[in-house]
C-alpha cells in the first residue's frame, strides 16, 4: 500500500510539474541540466538557438508549445531565420539543436510528439579553410620574443595542427594524462577515451612549459580565436580567399584575407587535410579525431584531390596533349 501511495503521489507531482513550465521553461531546464555535459562553446550555441526562437516568437506571434513543433513551425522558422540573415549552415544547425531539445522532452515523457522527428537539414556548402604547410612554417618561424601570450596562443594553436583534436580537449591537458609520448584524453564533446601518440613537435610543445602546472596554457577560448587572427597577420598568412555561402536561396561571396578566417578550429581541419594528402587512411584519422561520420571527412577528400591536381601541375606542369579520336 505504501509502494502504491508513493507511485501515486509522483504521478501527481510529475503532472503537477509539468504544467507549471511553459515551452521555453523546458528549454531552460534542458539547458541548465546538459550544461555540465556538454563543452561550453556547445551550451553557448544552445543558449543562442533559445535567443533565436524568442525572437522568432516575438515577431511572428507563433506560440511555441510542444505540440505546435510541426512542418508549420519548420516552415516559418526557416523563413524566419533567412529574413535575419542567418546562413543555411547556421540554420541547419540551429534546426538540429531544436530536434535534441525536443528528443530530450520526449525521453523525459514531456510530450508525445513525433512529428519533429521528420524535420529536414539541407546540406549546404561550406568552405573548409586550412593552412598551407608553407602557411604553417611561417607560423612556426614568426619571432613572438617578449610576447608571452601571443607565444602561448600559437603553442596551443600548432598542438592542434599535430593533433587534431578539439580546442575544448587541449586546453584541459593535464599533465597525468601524458604518459611518455602517448596522450590519453577523454573527450569532452562525446566522452571518447581516445589514445594519441604525439609527434615529437607536439612532445616537444608540451615540454616546452614542463615547468609550469598544465602541459599548455589556459586561454579562454574567445581570446585565443581573436589572438589567432593577429598572430597569423603577423605571419603574412593575407592572400585573399573567397567563401561561398547561401542566405536561403540567395548566394553570398565574400572576399577576406586569409588570416580573418583563421579560428581554433582551423587548426583540426589543418591536421585533417594534412594527413590525408601524406596518405593517412580515412579510418585512422577519424579513430584519432573522433570523427563518427564518415561524411564528414569526404569533404576533406575533396579538398586534397584538388591539391593533388594543383600539385602535379606545379611540379611536372600543364600536360599539352591532346585526345584524339580513334578513326
Amino acid at each position: 500500500e505504501f509502494q502504491e501511495m508513493k507511485e501515486h503521489l509522483q504521478k501527481h507531482f510529475r503532472r503537477k510539474r509539468k504544467t507549471e513550465l511553459d515551452f521555453m521553461g523546458y528549454f531552460d531546464e534542458y539547458l541548465t541540466t546538459q550544461k555540465n555535459k556538454i563543452a561550453l562553446t556547445t551550451h553557448k550555441t544552445r543558449e543562442a538557438v533559445k535567443k533565436i526562437l524568442c525572437r522568432f516568437t516575438a515577431k511572428t506571434k507563433y506560440k511555441l508549445t510542444f505540440e505546435t513543433i510541426n512542418p508549420i513551425f519548420h516552415n516559418k522558422f526557416t523563413l524566419f531565420m533567412a529574413d535575419e540573415g542567418i546562413k543555411n549552415t547556421s540554420a541547419g544547425q540551429t534546426i538540429q539543436l531544436v530536434k535534441g531539445f525536443m528528443n530530450w522532452a520526449l525521453s523525459n515523457e514531456l510530450h508525445n510528439n513525433l512529428k519533429f522527428k521528420k524535420f529536414s537539414v539541407k546540406n549546404t556548402h561550406k568552405d573548409i579553410i586550412f593552412l598551407e604547410q608553407e602557411e604553417l612554417q611561417k607560423i612556426k618561424d614568426l619571432d613572438l620574443t617578449g610576447n608571452k601570450l601571443y607565444s602561448d596562443v600559437r603553442d596551443l594553436f600548432l598542438f592542434g595542427c599535430q593533433t587534431g583534436q578539439r580546442y575544448s580537449d587541449i586546453s584541459n591537458i593535464k599533465w597525468e594524462d601524458i604518459k611518455g609520448d602517448v596522450w590519453h584524453l577523454t573527450t569532452k564533446k562525446t566522452k571518447e577515451i581516445i589514445k594519441i601518440n604525439l609527434g615529437s613537435e607536439a612532445y616537444n610543445l608540451l615540454m616546452k612549459h614542463s615547468g609550469e602546472k598544465t602541459p599548455l596554457p589556459r586561454i579562454k577560448i574567445q581570446n585565443v580565436v581573436n589572438l589567432i587572427k593577429k598572430i597569423c597577420k603577423l605571419a603574412q598568412i593575407d592572400s585573399k580567399v573567397t567563401t561561398i555561402s547561401f542566405v536561403g536561396s540567395q548566394r553570398i561571396e565574400e572576399t577576406k584575407f586569409k588570416y580573418e578566417l583563421i579560428g581554433t578550429h582551423t587548426a583540426r581541419r589543418t591536421f585533417v587535410t594534412f594527413s590525408l594528402m601524406q596518405g593517412m587512411k580515412p579510418e585512422t584519422i577519424m579513430k584519432i579525431t573522433g570523427h563518427s561520420d564518415y561524411k564528414m571527412l569526404a569533404k576533406y577528400m575533396k579538398i586534397t584531390d584538388k591539391e593533388a591536381a594543383k600539385e602535379m601541375k606545379r611540379i611536372y606542369g600543364d600536360s599539352n596533349l591532346k585526345l584524339v579520336n580513334d578513326i
